[in-house]
């Protein structure tokens, strides 16, 4: 006899469903299986009985599922229903909001052409794979479009789950997952060959993208080359093809020396030049940072000190960061604000929501990005003072002229 069910949960070689009559059952585990698909059951297929050592885990299994239905499915937690931010690049360009089934509760085009697209979709509660696919074909089928050849998906958990550095260990293993799912569900049941790229992002780069109007990804790419390229604008990064982005972030390399450093050395250099002019000034101006600094580590714990000069290991993807470890990314110095596990798009210049620079005696005064800068706090940025009159932490996207409600100039 054959029943329908809906999988709860994804383990090495089975999965837990729940079928129609509110059964649990195991079933034997296929490739491109997801949490939330609904799948056709025949009684020989499910483990029957399970082993003695094994029926305590599944009873928690089954606890933990009727939790979820209880808890996660409520109409009373419709909150929760915002799990993960997902971003779809491919000559279209869509932000979606999903469930930790992996279910679509949202999806909103980013421009005019995307709109066209996804007009009278039905997305409502299916899971991301079969949305994504369903525009794949849609594609496919609009004269006016050319099939995407790249395919750029940037991912991010909800801001909860950054405040808790034990829930984002878990919560980042299932997110993975599920892009894993994703992915893998282009790759076999997509006709047309694709090149797919997955990165992953945080709460805060997520709000910021959004006011920007660009996607987590473009919002990632415009971070990294900016560091390498301080000229590239964001509407030359808004105008590049998803090939044209890839291959940018591929083939670009930082040069030897570090961008925001030659900034401040030419800053130096100027004051030094005219030091015979404008002696006042200069010892004026050094006092006065110099108090505010000091009175901006006083009555900020979190903010950037200065340190010795000392080895620390380089930064690597796949690895376990704990809270206060210190690390060196691309010659300079960052501090772990909150434990995770690294993966691409959280090295540490993208990711002030993760890592903090670490401030060196000739960098204090100087803006940059990851540092917490406290109410009343001057800095120099291209050679003009400005005054911080909203505390923050610093993001590419933010810097003095370009944010108003942060940074006051000041004479």
């Amino acid at each position: 006899m054959n029943c329908k069910g809906t999988i709860l949960e994804i383990q090495r070689d089975a999965v837990i469903v729940l079928t129609e009559d509110c059964r649990f059952v195991h079933v034997k585990k296929y490739p491109n299986m997801f949490i939330g698909q609904q799948i056709n059951i025949s009684a020989r297929k499910h483990f029957e009985k399970l082993k003695n050592k094994k029926i305590l885990s599944a009873l928690s299994a089954i606890v933990a599922a009727t939790i979820f239905l209880i808890f996660f499915l409520s109409p009373a937690n419709t909150s929760i229903d915002t799990y993960a931010y997902v971003d779809l690049d491919m000559n279209y360009s869509l932000s979606l909001i999903i469930n930790r089934n992996g279910q679509v509760v949202s999806l909103q085009a980013n421009d005019d052409k995307t709109a066209a697209l996804i007009k009278d979709m039905d997305f409502k509660n299916k899971n991301i794979n079969e949305v994504l696919l369903s525009l794949l074909e849609k594609e496919k089928k609009d004269e006016n479009s050319d099939n995407s050849k790249v395919l750029l998906i940037s991912t991010s958990l909800q801001s909860d789950f950054f405040q808790n550095d034990k829930e984002i260990e878990k919560e980042q293993e299932h997110l993975r997952n599920l892009m894993d799912s994703l992915k893998n569900s282009v790759t076999t049941k997509d006709s047309q060959e694709k090149t797919i790229k997955v990165i992953y992002s945080t709460a805060a780069n997520k709000e910021i993208a959004s006011d920007l109007r660009i996607s987590m990804f473009r919002y990632y790419a415009y971070t990294k080359l900016k560091t390498i390229n301080p000229s590239i604008t964001l509407e030359e990064v808004k105008e590049k093809s998803e090939e044209e982005l890839l291959d940018l972030l591929e083939n670009s390399s930082l040069p030897k020396e570090n961008t925001s450093n030659n900034e401040k050395d030419n800053t130096t250099k100027e004051e030094t030049t005219n030091d015979n002019n404008k002696p006042k000034d200069k010892s004026s101006d050094k006092a006065d940072h110099d108090s505010k600094d000091k009175s901006d580590s006083q009555s900020q714990d979190i903010s950037p000190k200065p340190s010795k000069e000392t080895e620390r290991k380089s930064w690597q993807l796949n690895t376990n960061y704990s809270l206060g470890t210190e690390i060196s990314f691309e010659g300079i110095n960052y501090k772990c604000i909150h434990s995770h596990t690294s993966c691409e798009g959280w090295e540490p210049p993208v990711a002030p929501s993760l890592w903090q620079r670490i401030l060196s005696n000739e960098e204090e005064g100087q803006w940059f990005t990851n540092v917490y800068y406290s109410l009343d706090t001057i800095v120099i940025y291209n050679k003009e003072k400005y005054k911080c009159i909203q505390a923050h932490r610093s993001h590419t996207g933010w810097e003095p002229p370009n944010a108003s409600a942060l940074w006051k100039k000041v004479n």
